[in-house]
C-alpha cells in the first residue's frame, strides 16, 4: 500500500502521484528507456488503494466483533492490491532514476509518515490500554520491542498489526535499488518474469500442500522474516511490474506469459490465507449463506482479480478520466492520506470504537465515525506532519553533508 512524493528536480512527484513517464528530458544512462510522450496522472490507481485500505479496515473492524453491525469478509485483499500497485509505481519510480536517488525517495516516503503514525497511534494507545482494543479485535501493543520494530519498520516486532506488510516492501525496494545499482533496469521484464517464477514454485506447492504434499508447517512462509525472501508475495510485485510495461508499451512475450502466470498463482496465496481466516471470522455467512473455506477462497480470488481488473482499467482508460479540477483534488488527497490511513487505522479506529461504544452509540455509527477519525488524522499527518518532518529531516542531511569550515 505506498509510492513516494519526492519530485526530480522540477518535475512532478512520479511515485504517490502514478504518473507515466516523463515530459521532460531525462539523463541518459544504463538505467534509461526512450521516454514515454504520455504525462498523465494515473487516478484511478489512487481510488483503487484507497478503497483498498479502506477495505483492510472494515475487516478489522468486523472478523473478530460479534457485535459489529455487518462484517466484510473480503478485506484482507487489499494487502495483496497494496503489493501489485507497489509493483507498479515502483517501476515508475525507479525508471530512469540511480540507486542513490531511489533509496532516498523510498526513506523518505516510508519512514517520516510511519514515525508520525507511531507516535500518535502509541499516544492513543496508552490513553485506553491495550485490552480496550482487544475487545474490538484489534491488534496493538505498546511493549518496548514493538515499538522500536514499528520506528525501523524492517521488524517482525510490530506495534498494530499494519506494520507487518513493511518488511516486504522493503525487501521489494532493496532489489530494485540492487537493478538501478549495477545499471540493469532495461532487464526489468527479466527480473520480473524471474521473481514470478521464484514465487510461483513455492505457491504451487503452498496450493497443494493441504493434499498431504508437503508438512505445512515446514512450509510455511506467513508473518516471520521468512517473508522478506518474496516466495509469498513476489508474484504480485512482479504482476504490478508487468502492468508497467504494458502501459509503457515494452512488454514481450516472456511480460505476457509471466502476467499470465500472474493470474493464476496468486489463488494458491489466497487459498492459504482464506482457509486461515475462515477459521476466525466470526460468521462465515455472505449474503445469509454459510460458505465453506473452500467457496470463501474461490470468492476471494474473485475478489483480487477484480482489483487487478481495476488496476488495469485504471491505466488503459486514465484519459477518461474526469477533467474536473475539484474531483481531482478529492482524489489526490486520498491517495496522499492512504499510507497514513492504512498504518493508523487500528490505532485511531479503536479508540473511537472504544469511546463511542463507552457512550452508548450504535455499532453502525461508531464505526462510521472511526472511519471519519481515522482519515481525518491521515490526512493530517499526510497534508502538514509528515510534510514538516521530512523537510526537517532533509535539512538535517544537507546540513551533515556539508564540509566543515577551516
Amino acid at each position: 500500500m505506498r509510492g513516494a512524493r519526492e519530485c526530480r528536480g522540477n518535475q512532478q512527484p512520479l511515485d504517490d502521484p502514478i504518473m507515466s513517464n516523463r515530459t521532460s528530458p531525462e539523463p541518459k544512462h544504463a538505467n534509461s528507456f526512450p521516454a514515454s510522450r504520455d504525462s498523465s496522472y494515473i487516478y484511478g490507481i489512487d481510488i483503487v488503494r484507497f478503497l483498498s485500505a479502506v477495505g483492510v479496515a472494515a475487516f478489522h473492524f468486523s472478523w473478530k466483533t460479534a457485535s459489529a453491525p455487518w462484517h466484510f469478509p473480503f478485506g484482507w485483499l487489499g494487502v495483496q492490491t497494496f503489493f501489485v500497485i507497489s509493483g507498479l509505481v515502483i517501476a515508475n519510480s525507479a525508471y530512469g532514476s540511480s540507486a542513490g536517488r531511489f533509496i532516498e525517495g523510498r526513506f523518505f516516503r516510508l519512514y517520516p509518515a510511519a514515525w508520525c503514525a507511531l507516535l500518535l497511534g502509541c499516544l492513543l494507545v496508552s490513553t485506553i490500554g491495550v485490552d480496550a482494543y482487544a475487545r474490538h479485535g484489534l491488534l496493538v501493543s505498546l511493549a518496548p520491542r514493538d515499538v522500536a520494530g514499528s520506528f525501523i519498520l524492517f521488524s517482525v516486532h510490530h506495534a498494530s498489526s499494519a506494520y507487518w506488510t513493511l518488511p516486504i516492501e522493503i525487501a521489494f525496494y532493496s532489489v530494485v535499488a540492487l537493478l538501478l545499482a549495477f545499471r540493469r533496469f532495461e532487464n526489468v521484464e527479466m527480473f520480473a518474469a524471474l521473481l514470478m517464477a521464484w514465487s510461483s514454485a513455492y505457491l504451487l506447492v503452498l496450493g497443494f500442500n493441504p493434499f498431504g504434499v508437503m508438512h505445512h508447517r515446514r512450509l510455511h512462509v506467513e508473518y516471520g522474516w521468512t517473508t522478506v525472501l518474496l516466495i509469498r508475495h513476489g508474484c504480485y510485485f512482479s504482476l504490478g511490474i508487468l502492468i508497467w510495461l504494458m502501459k509503457e508499451k515494452r512488454i514481450t512475450g516472456l511480460g505476457i506469459a509471466a502476467f499470465g502466470v500472474g493470474l493464476v498463482v496468486p489463488l494458491c496465496e489466497i487459498l492459504d490465507r482464506a482457509r486461515q481466516i475462515h477459521f476466525f471470522l466470526i460468521s462465515t455467512e455472505i449474503l445469509g449463506i454459510s460458505v465453506s473455506p473452500n467457496i470463501y477462497a474461490g470468492m476471494a480470488y474473485g475478489g483480487f482479480l477484480l482489483s487487478v481488473g481495476a488496476i488495469l482499467v485504471s491505466v488503459r482508460m486514465n484519459h477518461l478520466f474526469p477533467q474536473g479540477d475539484a474531483l481531482r483534488k478529492i482524489v489526490r488527497l486520498l491517495g496522499l492520506s492512504t499510507y497514513p490511513f492504512y498504518l493508523l487505522h487500528e490505532s485511531v479506529g479503536g479508540f473511537v470504537l472504544d469511546r463511542t461504544s463507552k457512550l452508548g452509540i450504535a455499532p453502525g455509527l461508531s464505526i462510521v465515525l472511526a472511519f471519519l477519525a481515522i482519515e481525518a488524522v491521515a490526512l493530517l499527518v499526510a497534508a502538514w506532519l509528515e510534510p514538516l518532518l521530512r523537510t526537517r529531516l532533509k535539512r538535517g542531511i544537507v546540513l551533515t553533508r556539508r564540509p566543515a569550515l577551516p
